[in-house]
C-alpha cells in the first residue's frame, strides 16, 4: 500500500535536502525502524527499513517548493497509514520552517 504525502516548502532544493536527510530518518525511527538505510542521490532519496516486523520502503523527491514522499507499506500495516502520513507531514513541515 503507497502511502503519498507531499510538503510544501519555500526553501532551495539543497536547503531543503538538508533539512529533509536527518528528518526522514527521524520518521523511520518513530515507528522503531531498524536497519534503517536511506540512500541520496542528488535530490531524491530511496530509504528502508524493517519496523514492527514489517519491510517498509520508499522514496523521496525534493523540488523547488515541495516534497513528495512515497512510503511503501506491507498490507498487514495498512492500519499505521494515517500515523505515517501525519508523521511525514508534521515533521517535514516543522523541518522546512525557515529559522
Amino acid at each position: 500500500m503507497e502511502v503519498k504525502v507531499t510538503v510544501p516548502h519555500d526553501l532551495s532544493v539543497e536547503e531543503a535536502k538538508e533539512k529533509a536527510k536527518p528528518t526522514l530518518i527521524q520518521c523511520l525511527e518513530a515507528f522503531n525502524g531498524e536497519n534503517i538505510k536511506a540512500e541520496w542521490r542528488g535530490p531524491n532519496c530511496q530509504f528502508s527499513c524493517t519496523s514492527m516486523g514489517f519491510k517498509v520502503d520508499g522514496h523521496a523527491e525534493l523540488r523547488e517548493n515541495e516534497a513528495d514522499v512515497t512510503v511503501n507499506l506491507p498490507l498487514a500495516a495498512s492500519m499505521f497509514k494515517g500515523r505515517v502520513q501525519e508523521t511525514v507531514l508534521k515533521r517535514l513541515t516543522g523541518a522546512f520552517k525557515k529559522e
